[in-house]
Parts: structure tokens; C-alpha cells; sequence
């Protein structure tokens, strides 16, 4: 998009904003830009060639390091129901996990053994993962319906940008010293705490007064009594869970001595993430359009038949172009995925039950994040990891499958009309 029809669009998007969103949308840009440099993708990729190059981690303690955001996302619900005892504010509640992110990253300097080091990257990836139900509720109380998904996708645009920045910047790093990465993680703290700062200059949104406690028994009354929400949930699930078992293997692909790339680690953090990211900062802004636009369900599917094009392509050749293909297929299909796995559930809830939704949502990705890469690594001894990215393909398909049954059984755009009336 050249700069001067990237102003137009940006000027025409925040011209019709109130004060309190304008501010908002200020401030959680610059959030974006600190989560990027901070955030799980760039932790992951990073995280896995020092447990591999330094500390010569098993595969258990590698794919300790996948799941951490994801333990954080299981705990969601517990996190949800405590703070809202112990903050006034969304704000204060999506800010106060940088001290657990601190103490994560001072585990990880410090470690002197990977069990260590992998326990520091696991806390890390957990702070990050508590944010999201309270930043969602927070773009849900300022920004508008019908502009949400754009102004929303702006932060993420900003976090794809700084991702690919620092992930790249971190390779390169490593590739001059390897030992520098505790200087690397001490940045990743200090952006951390900046993002938190960003999150305390948002308009404060207050915590509900509403009996909205998030039990296990809530949360299950919840998926009874929407069973749209509950059918899309398990789509997500399939494909999610798909999507985890193949995730981490981007850089055990690169790295796995049996497939024979001998990459650097630039080269491996260029293909594994960057490749992806800068697709996703292309077409995000497209998606986010689409999003405000068009039905859920129909966009979850085009984003699926994309990923089933990544699960082929980058996991079954020993061709490099192809494999860096099928990272583009990746970062196309993230880029819509993003944007919906924060805002769906704005679509099909009302204001007072967005914490609940996502909390659900959250909690559900934290299930599978947490078993899938866990499956996975016990399966790489026996299987190949393109055996491996066949079972995501028909996880995936079968996602598709639920989905267009859902929308021909239940007309989910009705129900979500009458969600959000």
C-alpha cells in the first residue's frame, strides 16, 4: 500500500473516533509495537535455537518452551475470577502480569541448566497470555462495532512489524554471540514494562459490577445455552489443535539433522518467523476490512483452506522455496486468524458477556496449545514430521467440515444479531 493511500485509509478510519477511542487506539499501538518485540512468536522461535544451542534441551523441556503461552491461557479463567477482586480496572488487570514476565525473564538470565532456562521462557510466554480477556474487553467498551476489527488489527499490524524486527534482530545476534541472549532478554523486560505503561495510559474502563464470575460451572452453562458458540469453539478447537502439533516443528524442520538444511540461525529465524510475520503485516489491514464486513464463519473457513495449503507445502519438500511458499500460506492465514481469535467473540456476545466468552476461548486455545505440542514431540521419534502435518491436515479438514454445517443447521448470523441486540 503506498504512503499516501496508507494516510488516507488511516485518516479516513480514525476520523469519525470519539476522544476516548482515539486516545485508546494511541496508546495501544504503542502496546503492539512493545508486544512485538516481547511477544511468544519471536520468544518461541528464539527460545528454541538457545534450549537447542546452548543448552541442549530434550525434546520435553523444547516443547515446555511451545506450550507457555498456553498454560497461561488454561489459567485465564482462574486469573479472570481473582483479579476482579483485586483490581478496579481492566487496565490495572491487563497490566499487572509484567511482574511475572519479569520474573520469568530473570529465571532465564540466570539459568544455568535448561530446565532452568525453559521454566524463565515458560513464565514469560504465561504473563503475555493473561492480558488478552482484558484487553479484549477493553476494545470492546471503546471502539466501535462497526470499526472495531481495523482498529484492533492496527496494534497487531504494529506487533507483526516489531516481531519480524526483533526476531530478526535476535538472529543475528546469536549468530554474532551466542551467550548475548541474556542481553536480549533483558530488552524483551524492559519492553515489557513499557507495554504495561501503554496499557495504564488507555482510557480506563472499569471492572464489570456484574455477577460475572468465571467457575467452571458458569462457563459450561455458557456453552449450553449457546450452541453456535459452542460448535464454532470445537471447530476451533480441531484446527487449533492441528495447528499446534505442526507449529513448533517450523524450526525443528529447519534444524532436524535427518532433513539436512545446515541453516544459520538468521536463515532458520528468517524462514520459521519472519517470512510469515511480513506477510501477516501485508495483509492484515485487508483482513481486519473483511472482518468488519463479512460473516464470521465464512471468513474461519477461508482461513482454514489457507492453512491446509501450509500443512502440505512447507512440511513435505526438502525444496527451500517451496518451504518459504508455504510460510507465506502461514503468515496469510495468521494474519485473518489473529484478528478473529481476538474479536470473535465481540460478534456473538453481548457487552456484559465478553469476559466470559473469552475467557472460554482462551482457556479452550490453552487446552490444546498445551497437549498438542506436547503430542507432537512424543510422536517425532516414531513419525516424520510430514506424517505429523498430514494428521493437522485432517484435523483442519474436519474444522471446515463442522463449520458449514453449523451455518447450514443454525444460520449463526441470525443468532449473532439477536446476541447483540
Amino acid at each position: 500500500m503506498p504512503a499516501a493511500s496508507l494516510l488516507r485509509y488511516l485518516s479516513n478510519l480514525t476520523a469519525p473516533l470519539d476522544a476516548p477511542a482515539s486516545s485508546t487506539l494511541k496508546w495501544d499501538v504503542a502496546r503492539g509495537i512493545s508486544k512485538g518485540i516481547v511477544g511468544s512468536s519471536v520468544l518461541f522461535v528464539l527460545g528454541l535455537l538457545i534450549a537447542h544451542r546452548v543448552f541442549d534441551a530434550s525434546p520435553f523441556q523444547r516443547a515446555c518452551i511451545v506450550v507457555g503461552p498456553y498454560v497461561g491461557m488454561l489459567v485465564a479463567i482462574e486469573y479472570e475470577r481473582v483479579s476482579r477482586r483485586l483490581f478496579s480496572s481492566r487496565n490495572y488487570q491487563a497490566a499487572a502480569p509484567v511482574l511475572l514476565y519479569l520474573l520469568g525473564v530473570f529465571m532465564a538470565i540466570r539459568a544455568s541448566d535448561a530446565m532452568a532456562f525453559v521454566l524463565g521462557c515458560m513464565i514469560m510466554s504465561c504473563a503475555e497470555a493473561l492480558r488478552i480477556s482484558a484487553l479484549t474487553s477493553i476494545w470492546r467498551s471503546v471502539y466501535p462495532d462497526q470499526l472495531r476489527g481495523q482498529l484492533v488489527s492496527l496494534g497487531i499490524w504494529c506487533t507483526a512489524v516489531s516481531s519480524i524486527a526483533s526476531a530478526a534482530l535476535g538472529g543475528y545476534l546469536l549468530d554474532a554471540n551466542i551467550n548475548w541472549y541474556r542481553w536480549i532478554f533483558a530488552f524483551f523486560a524492559a519492553a515489557s514494562v513499557a507495554g504495561s505503561i501503554f496499557i495504564l495510559r488507555m482510557v480506563r474502563v472499569p471492572m464489570p459490577e456484574l455477577e460475572e464470575h468465571v467457575l467452571k460451572s458458569k462457563s459450561l452453562a455458557t456453552l449450553k445455552q449457546n450452541p453456535v458458540f459452542a460448535r464454532i469453539l470445537l471447530a476451533w478447537f480441531l484446527v487449533g489443535f492441528g495447528m499446534h502439533l505442526v507449529v513448533a516443528q517450523k524450526v525443528e524442520y529447519l534444524v532436524d539433522p535427518r532433513v539436512g538444511f545446515s541453516l544459520s540461525n538468521f536463515q532458520i529465524v528468517l524462514i520459521a518467523s519472519a517470512v510469515s510475520e511480513a506477510v501477516r503485516v501485508i495483509f492484515m489491514p485487508f483482513f481486519a476490512r473483511l472482518f468488519d464486513r463479512v460473516d464470521f464463519i465464512s471468513l474461519r473457513i477461508s482461513f482454514n483452506v489457507i492453512f491446509l495449503g501450509f500443512f502440505v507445502l512447507y512440511f513435505n519438500t526438502r525444496s527451500i522455496p517451496l518451504i518459504v511458499m508455504g510460510a507465506v500460506l502461514h503468515g496469510l492465514g495468521i494474519a485473518g486468524a489473529m484478528i478473529a481469535w481476538n474479536l470473535w467473540v465481540t460478534k456473538y456476545a453481548q457487552d456484559s458477556q465478553t469476559g466470559i466468552f473469552m475467557a472460554i476461548h482462551t482457556f479452550l486455545t490453552g487446552v490444546r496449545g498445551v497437549l498438542a505440542p506436547l503430542c507432537a514431540y512424543a510422536l517425532i521419534d516414531s513419525y516424520s514430521i510430514s506424517t505429523i502435518s498430514w494428521i493437522a491436515f485432517v484435523l483442519c479438514a474436519c474444522s471446515i467440515l463442522l463449520l458449514l454445517e453449523t451455518k447450514k443447521r443454525y444460520h449463526p448470523e441470525k443468532v449473532m444479531s439477536e446476541n447483540m441486540q
